[in-house]
């Protein structure tokens, strides 16, 4: 799994980026937001969160500057019947802050002015998210002191280690450890 790439950026279309990273480009698709807050980035050195989505026709990368988004891009693409096309849908016209209020107000006439999101798919992605989403708050995130332990969190997502085994360790960490100690850190408690 591709957890993040950090490499030059080469290009940037519509709807994807091509990031090089020791000479390999990575083509990523993401929301509209993302590919224009990049689009100023060209030839420089840049860093993704990335999600790679294994299907039977394709294997898609899907990249983002922040990794907010690449939470609620995994929180959207939970929902059933909701794939990546739609939550990059979403996510080109509404902040992670934006959809906390959307989901917590239960407004699904404003989640359908996402192209491709109907009325019966934004009740679907309103009732399935209502409860997933107390876990984050508005600018916050996951519940951790800090974007460390988050990061470190979601790498070990990415390992294979469930939120549930891992929560408790990282809760004891200290704060100010970088990304690999926290990791390495919970490995060890862990026993691998």
């Amino acid at each position: 799994m591709i957890y993040s790439l950090d490499g030059i950026l080469r290009s940037v279309s519509n709807d994807f980026f091509v990031l090089e990273c020791g000479g390999v480009g990575f083509k990523c698709k993401s929301d509209f937001k993302t590919i224009g807050n990049l689009s100023s980035l060209l030839n420089l050195q840049v860093k993704v969160f990335t999600r790679l989505i294994v299907r039977e026709s394709s294997w898609d990368l899907f990249g983002f500057k922040d990794i907010r988004n690449i939470e609620f891009f995994d929180l959207l693409t939970s929902v059933t019947g909701v794939g990546p096309k739609a939550s990059l849908s979403i996510l080109s016209i509404f902040s992670p802050d934006q959809l906390l209020h959307i989901i917590n107000q239960n407004n699904v006439e404003t989640l359908t002015e996402a192209n491709g999101v109907g009325e019966k798919m934004a009740k679907r992605i309103l009732l399935e998210l209502k409860g997933k989403i107390k876990q984050f708050s508005v600018s916050s995130g996951v519940i951790l002191p800090d974007n460390n332990k988050k990061e470190a969190l979601s790498a070990l997502e990415v390992l294979g280690y469930s939120k549930k085994d891992v929560l408790s360790i990282l809760e004891k960490l200290d704060s100010s450890l970088s990304v690999e100690n926290i990791i390495r850190s919970v490995l060890k408690k862990i026993g691998k």
